[in-house]
């Protein structure tokens, strides 16, 4: 399979995965297929445009002259790299994944590039994510991003995929690994288009950004989910202290960070969210217009700036203290005295918040300001520390209920949470609290690279970031002590082949069943120094832990690339001492060496008499000689039942 990423990697271009969009959504705009005797595609259909433009002129759409994208260099390079095929590898942590808690968990927890995990999920999780957090890196003008994305082409190739001058090709390269404004969009973008593709058609992106590319975020996800789908742009108070940018003579705030929404479709058009997620005991009051409860009416320090005077008046009576001011507006204030929904507790205002308004999309525009009430990075900082009864001393921590508040306007008890850039897990734990609080059975899929820890004290406990937030993950979930299914999580790495392994998949001639240097010659030896092709994907092949068989990473990859879950059902069928994986009661793998004509004709006759239902058999074409492969090809032919036989290398 990797082989086949390899070879089709060479060929995608920069509006691959937009074309891939557009035939999910268009498939009446696209020529068929052209199949091979096998019912394997040959040749994809292609866009039929005066077709398109015919249908245009019909429906009198009036066409936009005039219009603004972002351009930045290396803009091409992120549209091929979105609609790459994964070249890497996905292997079970057993010693993880087959303890007690975990083992019959649905929640995801994968160590490697984003990038790469995006495109595996692809294949399994398209249109079934319902929301995505996620805080990516800041581009804070310091070289070196933590995840420095390679040309994985020569010179040469680069200049004939985008048609690159020698100084349009420096111009490209020079942006790796740096901090600029273009390195940073190419890193961002073909990441956003991946996840686009795996939201529910009513699904979310919420985004944390400071100041140095958010109008940059902005402009990027407008081109990417559409100026229509933007959603709300919340402000969060990151930190309680102030923070000075530029000339110490200037007091400027600069402790806010913002959150950007954005939908698969506009929010006009999306369904009224489902948050019955409180029970009507949790509003304990009711009146003419329903269940209610009480929530202060909050205050916020004025830092380093002039109190805003809009902002400061009496409400029932009662103004804020010196030097803060109300985080509502006075002519929401004066609405909800006129309405008899405000009153004075121990001389502080409370407002009615009704149950029906926090079900309804209407109740957004008074949760503008994520104020102290949902924690700040200093109070993140403290509850990591808390989670794993360790300090860990990192400067900018996420608080969960920062991330819960998000999950209850934006999920539903039974929905996917998706979060790329896990670093410490707070979203996970956001998911664990929230199902505890409302019973739900929501499912996360945390995503984290392996990073380094840099301090020295920490080294000592934890040697990865991944590491920190999959044991703290642990310890929550202990705590919260929820119902088997959501008890644990299921660890997986993404990992790369190694240099040799990747020259053995490039020697291997299919045609003749034998490993061939680049002149045509024989190959005595393989390069990774294994006996077969299956040991160089086990973890101790690719010197990861885990305790992993060859044959499991291969089966767990393969799973993957044909839609399966994680949990998808498996048996294992025993075919005279071979060991053949049974998947979903329709699909057989065969993946070990040794298959032999007893094998071919154990299973052709299982399948004939009706006792094992098999529509494709996928086998491992480095683990069977031709001969074998050919008499399996042959019997197969011979049954009443069409079977099909995928052969990947």
């Amino acid at each position: 399979m990797i082989k086949k990423n390899l070879e089709q990697n060479k060929n995608i271009q920069p509006n691959t995965a937009f074309q891939k969009e557009l035939k999910e959504k268009l498939p009446e705009f696209f020529t068929a297929n052209k199949y091979d005797e096998h019912g394997q595609i040959i040749e994809e259909g292609k866009f039929d445009l005066e077709k398109f433009k015919r249908m245009l002129k019909i429906k009198n759409i009036e066409e936009l002259t005039s219009g603004y994208q972002l351009d930045f260099i290396g803009k091409d390079y992120a549209k091929k790299q979105a609609g790459e095929h994964p070249t890497t590898v996905i292997v079970p942590d057993n010693n993880h994944n087959n303890l007690e808690a975990n083992k019959n968990s649905k929640n995801l927890f994968f160590t490697g590039d984003n990038l790469e995990v995006l495109r595996h999920l692809q294949s399994n999780y398209n249109n079934t994510i319902d929301m995505i957090y996620i805080d990516p890196p800041y581009n804070t003008g310091n070289d070196g991003f933590i995840y420095p994305d390679k040309f994985e082409y020569n010179d040469q190739s680069l200049k004939n995929m985008f048609g690159l001058n020698d100084q349009e090709l420096m111009r490209m390269k020079s942006i790796q690994g740096k901090s600029t404004h273009s390195a940073w969009l190419t890193f961002m973008y073909p990441r956003l288009v991946l996840a686009k593709s795996l939201l529910t058609e009513n699904g979310m992106i919420c985004i944390s950004i400071d100041d140095n590319e958010e109008a940059n975020l902005k402009i990027i996800c407008d081109e990417i989910f559409g100026e229509g789908q933007f959603w709300a742009r919340f402000h969060w108070t990151s930190t309680n202290k102030a923070m000075n940018a530029g000339d110490a003579r200037f007091k400027i705030q600069t402790s806010d960070e913002v959150i950007y929404v954005y939908g698969k479709k506009s929010m006009q058009s999306h369904p009224p969210f489902n948050l019955e997620i409180k029970a009507e005991k949790d509003y304990p009051e009711k009146n003419e217009k329903g269940f209610f409860r009480y929530e202060q009416i909050q205050q916020r320090k004025n830092i380093g700036i002039k109190r805003s005077e809009k902002m400061v008046f009496p409400i029932l009576g009662t103004l804020p203290s010196k030097e803060y001011r109300w985080t509502i507006g006075e002519q929401t204030a004066r609405k909800l005295e006129q309405d008899q929904d405000v009153i004075l507790k121990n001389g502080k205002p409370f407002r009615k918040i009704y149950k029906h308004e926090e079900q309804s999309a209407s109740y957004f525009p008074l949760w503008n300001e994520l104020s102290d009430l949902y924690g700040t990075a200093e109070s993140g900082r403290s509850e990591l520390n808390e989670d794993l009864d360790f300090e860990v001393e990192f400067e900018t921590v996420k608080p969960s209920r920062l991330i819960e508040k998000l999950l209850f306007h934006f999920t539903s008890k039974d929905s996917i949470i998706l979060d790329f850039f896990a670093g410490t897990g707070t979203t996970g734990k956001a998911v664990i609290n929230q199902n505890t609080k409302d019973t739900g059975n929501r499912r996360f899929i945390l995503v984290q690279l392996e990073e380094q820890i840099t301090t020295e004290r920490v080294k000592r406990k934890y040697l990865t970031v991944d590491e920190i937030a999959r044991d703290r993950l642990t310890k929550v979930l202990n705590k919260a002590n929820l119902d088997n299914d959501k008890a644990g999580f299921k660890h997986y790495r993404v990992v790369a082949p190694n240099q040799p392994t990747l020259n053995d998949i490039e020697a291997f001639d299919e045609e003749s069943g034998m490993f061939k240097d680049s002149t045509g010659q024989l190959v005595q030896l393989t390069e990774s120094g294994f006996d077969d092709m299956i040991h160089p994907f086990s973890s101790k092949g690719l010197e990861v832990s885990g305790n992993s068989k060859g044959e499991e990473t291969i089966l767990t990859t393969w799973k993957v690339a044909d839609g399966y879950s994680f949990d998808v059902n498996l048996k294992v069928i025993n075919l005279d001492d071979y060991k053949a994986y049974y998947v979903d009661n329709t699909r057989l793998y065969i993946i070990k060496e040794g298959w032999t004509a007893k094998q071919t004709k154990e299973i052709v006759n299982l399948i004939g008499t009706n006792q094992l239902i098999v529509q494709t058999i996928v086998l491992y074409g480095y683990s069977f000689d031709l001969e074998s492969i050919r008499e399996l090809e042959i019997a197969l032919k011979q049954l009443d039942n069409k079977v099909h036989l995928i052969k990947r290398y």
